[in-house]
C-alpha cells in the first residue's frame, strides 16, 4: 500500500477524507490503496518526518492556523522532494494557484465536493507515483554502481551517518541517512520496527509482541512505540491478524 498523511485542523473534514479514502480502498488492489496517518498539526507532520516517516502522497489543507498548506508544502518539499501533494480548501475559488505551481502540487480538492474530487485525485495520484517509483535501488560507490531488487532487501539499518542493507545475497553499505534512503525507496513496503531499523514487510513470516522473523530467520525486535504502526501495515498487506 501506498502511504498518505492528511494534515487539516478541522477534525470533520479530516475524517471525512479518512472516510473516502478508506472506502477508495475498498475497490483497489492493496497496491494501490493508501495507509491514512492523520494529523491536525502540521508541526506534528514535520515531527515524522524528520523523524524518518516517509510517505508518497500528502492531503493538505490550505488553511491552517499554526501554518499554510502552501508554506508546509514547501517544508515537505525539502525533505521529501518526490512526494506527490494536493491541497485541500474549503473554498472553490483557488486563488492559491500560483502558489501552489511552486510545490508541484497535483490537484485542488474542495472540501464541499470532496466525494467526487478526491478520489479523482487519489487515481491520478497513483498514476504519478507508479512512474516515479522505481523497482530496484540504485547507488553508485566510488567507480561501482550497485541496483539492489527491492525484493531482495530484508532490513535496512542505520550504523551512524551510513546506512547497511541487509539482503538475502549480502550487506551493502551506503553513505546516506537512513531517512534519505527511505525517501528513495518511496515504497510502503518498508516500515520501521525501531528508530534505527527499517524491515521489508514482504519478508516477514511472523510476528510476536516484540520481534518480527524474517524469511532468513532473522529476528528483529520492534519497539513499543513501533508496534501500533507496524501491525497496521501489516494488517492491511495480509488481510487479517490474529
Amino acid at each position: 500500500m501506498l502511504r498518505l498523511a492528511i494534515c487539516d485542523d478541522d477534525l470533520f473534514f479530516l475524517e471525512q477524507a479518512e472516510k473516502l479514502i478508506l472506502e477508495y480502498n475498498q475497490s483497489h488492489k492493496s497496491e494501490y490503496g493508501f495507509e491514512v496517518k492523520k494529523y491536525v498539526s502540521p508541526t506534528l507532520l514535520l515531527d515524522d518526518i524528520h523523524d524518518g516517516t516517509a510517505f508518497e502522497l500528502f492531503l493538505l489543507d490550505m488553511e491552517m492556523p499554526e501554518m499554510s498548506g502552501i508554506d508546509l508544502a514547501m517544508r515537505i518539499r525539502g525533505e521529501l522532494p518526490n512526494a506527490v501533494i494536493a491541497f485541500l480548501s474549503a473554498h472553490t475559488e483557488y486563488q492559491f494557484t500560483q502558489e501552489g505551481y511552486k510545490v508541484q502540487a497535483i490537484r485542488y480538492i474542495a472540501k464541499l465536493m470532496m466525494e467526487t474530487a478526491l478520489p479523482e485525485a487519489l487515481e491520478a495520484a497513483t498514476k504519478v507515483i507508479g512512474r516515479t517509483v522505481p523497482n530496484y535501488f540504485v547507488y553508485t560507490h566510488y567507480s561501482d554502481t550497485v541496483r539492489i531488487p527491492y525484493s531482495e532487501i530484508l532490513y535496512l539499518r542505520k550504523n551512524k551517518r551510513m546506512t547497511v542493507f541487509h539482503t538475502i545475497q549480502k550487506e551493502y553499505q551506503m553513505k546516506s541517512s537512513l531517512r534519505e534512503v527511505l525517501e528513495k525507496l518511496a515504497d510502503a513496503r518498508f516500515a520501521h520496527v525501531d528508530q534505527s531499523t527499517v524491515v521489508n514487510l514482504d519478508r516477514i513470516v511472523h510476528l510476536t509482541e516484540s520481534e518480527v522473523t524474517l524469511s532468513d530467520g532473522m529476528k528483529l525486535p520492534v519497539s513499543r512505540k513501533m508496534m501500533p504502526s507496524l501491525k497496521s501495515s501489516l494488517l492491511r498487506l495480509w488481510g487479517e491478524l490474529s
